[in-house]
C-alpha cells in the first residue's frame, strides 16, 4: 500500500476534521499494489486523546464501522509501483459508516479475510460546535534557558478563552490540544490539571475558562517539494534542489509553504507514477547525533522519520515519492528517533513572521456516554503577518 492521504474533503490541503452536523466528510486515498484484484477493509475506531482505540463496546454496539471489499480504479499503464486506486468519503449512510462520537477516530486499512494483517493506519478528528471560544497570539523571548543565537528565543504566547454552554459544568471540562499546521501526529495535550510553566488554566466563573500556552516557536516556513514538475524531475535519483545540497536556513526566511500538507498528483493522469528523490543536506557543524528528514511524506510522525546517512561533511537519504507537492524539514533527532532531542529551528530558523496555522481542540468529558473525552470545539487561529 502506498501513498495514503486523509484530509476534509473536498481538498487535500486541509486538515482532516470535521463536523458531520454541518456536512463535512473527510476523504481517504491511497494506492494499492497487487498482482490481483485487492480484497481489503477499512475498520474505523473512536479513539481517546492519545490515538488509543476505546476498549468499552458501548462505542461500537451502534454500528460495525467496518467497509468491506471497498471498489478500486485502475492505476494508468505508466505507474509501474501499483495498479489500483482507492478513494472514498465518510460517513457513508449507505455503507454503514457513521461517526456518532465527536472523538478522535482511527482507521485502519486492513486485509478483508484477516483484519489482524494491517497494511496501514490514520487518525482524523470528528469535533462538534458546541461551546463558544477565541484565541490570540502575543510575541515573547523565552529567557528561562539560555539560548544561544538569541533568535531561538523567539516564541509566541497563545492567549485562549472558552464559554461553555449551558448544562455543562466547568468539573467535566478535561484538556486542550494545539497542533501545528498538519502535524496531527505530534499534538501538543494540555490537561486542565496540568503544572507547567508553559501553561496556565484559570476560571473566571462557573462556566468560563482562560488559558494561556507560552513559548511556542513559529520557526520558518516549511522546504518544499513539487516533483510534478516533469522537467525538473524526469526520472529516479533526482535531487531534491537544482544545486544538489541544501543548507541551513537558520538566517533565511523560507517561502510560501503548505503549511505541512502533501498535494498528490492526481490518481488517473498519466503522470501520476513513483520517483526516487534524493534529499542531500549540509549541516552547519559537525557535532550532531543523527539528522533526519522531517515531512509530509511520513505524515510528520517523530517516530516514522527518516534517518540520512552521512556520507563526508554531508548527510543523504533517498524516498520513492509519488509525484506531488510535499513539505519538509531536516531535524537532528536521537538515534531511535522516537524524540527530537534538538529543536528543528538549529536548522530551519525561527522567526515571527512566519504563517502557521494552529488547531486548537478542547476536550470535555460526556457523562451521558461513559465519559469520553468529546470535542465540544475547535479553533482554526493563524499566528503569521
Amino acid at each position: 500500500m502506498k501513498a495514503l492521504v486523509c484530509y476534509k474533503s473536498p481538498s487535500g490541503k486541509n486538515f482532516p476534521i470535521i463536523n458531520p452536523d454541518t456536512g463535512e466528510k473527510i476523504t481517504i486515498e491511497f494506492d494499492f499494489n497487487s498482482a490481483s484484484y485487492p480484497e481489503t477493509a477499512i475498520i474505523f475506531k473512536p479513539c481517546d486523546p492519545g490515538g488509543r482505540p476505546l476498549k468499552d463496546q458501548f462505542f461500537y454496539s451502534r454500528n460495525e464501522n467496518i467497509l468491506r471489499n471497498p471498489e478500486f480504479e485502475y492505476l494508468p499503464v505508466t505507474v509501474k509501483d501499483a495498479r489500483y486506486h482507492f478513494s472514498g468519503s465518510f460517513p457513508d449512510a449507505r455503507a454503514g459508516i457513521e461517526f456518532p462520537f465527536r472523538t478522535k477516530w482511527m482507521f485502519l486499512i486492513t486485509d478483508s479475510f484477516d483484519t489482524t494483517r494491517v497494511y496501514a493506519t490514520g487518525y482524523f478528528y470528528v469535533v462538534s460546535d458546541e461551546a463558544s471560544a477565541g484565541a490570540a497570539f502575543v510575541t515573547e523571548s523565552i529567557y528561562d534557558a539560555p539560548l544561544f543565537p538569541v533568535d531561538l528565543s523567539k516564541a509566541l504566547t497563545m492567549n485562549i478563552k472558552l464559554q461553555l454552554p449551558d448544562g455543562f459544568f466547568q468539573e467535566y471540562f478535561e484538556a486542550v490540544e494545539v497542533i501545528e499546521n498538519n502535524k496531527f501526529y505530534d499534538g501538543k495535550y494540555y490537561p486542565k490539571n496540568m503544572r507547567a510553566d508553559s501553561v496556565l488554566f484559570r476560571t473566571t466563573d462557573g462556566s468560563n475558562f482562560e488559558i494561556t500556552i507560552r513559548g511556542i516557536r513559529p520557526g520558518n516556513s516549511y522546504r518544499q517539494i513539487d516533483i510534478t514538475n516533469q522537467s525538473k524531475y524526469q526520472g529516479d535519483g533526482a535531487y531534491a534542489t537544482p544545486d544538489g545540497v541544501e543548507t541551513s536556513r537558520f538566517y533565511f526566511r523560507g517561502d510560501k509553504d503548505n503549511n505541512g500538507a502533501m498535494l498528490l498528483a492526481p490518481f488517473n493522469e498519466l503522470t501520476s507514477d513513483y520517483i526516487t528523490i534524493r534529499f542531500r543536506f549540509t549541516p552547519p557543524d559537525d557535532s550532531q547525533t543523527g539528522i533526519y528528514l522531517n515531512g509530509s511524506f511520513n505524515y510528520w510522525n517523530p517516530g516514522g522519520m527518516i534517518k540520512m546517512e552521512k556520507s563526508g561533511n554531508r548527510y543523504e537519504a533517498s524516498l520513492r515519492l509519488k509525484r506531488g507537492v510535499y513539505d519538509y524539514q531536516y531535524v537532528s533527532a536521537s538515534a531511535d528517533a522516537q524524540k527530537i532531542l534538538s529543536d528543528p529551528y538549529v536548522f530551519e530558523g525561527n522567526f515571527f513572521e512566519t504563517d502557521n496555522i494552529y488547531t486548537v481542540l478542547f476536550y470535555y468529558k460526556d457523562q451521558q456516554n461513559r465519559g469520553y473525552s468529546k470535542i465540544i470545539k475547535v479553533l482554526s487561529v493563524h499566528n503569521g503577518k
